[in-house]
């Protein structure tokens, strides 16, 4: 499986929330579908439900490895 890279978005994303440790909104930051990609790929896991979901970076790509 081919996985494309990752769009502006999607990378301004997943850097804030590496720097500052988790982003609470979707809507402050990006479409859905930015987060669903990061989710699926394993960059990202969400925390919480509804109104108080949060996402948080996984380990590995916190310290800067990526397993994928």
């Amino acid at each position: 499986m081919r996985v494309s890279p990752l769009t502006k978005n999607e990378t301004l994303i997943l850097d804030y929330i590496r720097k500052h440790g988790r982003i609470s909104s979707r809507s402050l930051a990006a479409r859905k579908l930015d987060f669903d990609k990061l989710l699926d790929l394993g960059l990202i896991e969400s925390k919480g439900t509804g109104r108080g979901i949060y996402y948080v970076p996984i380990r590995s790509v916190m310290n800067g490895q990526c397993d994928r």
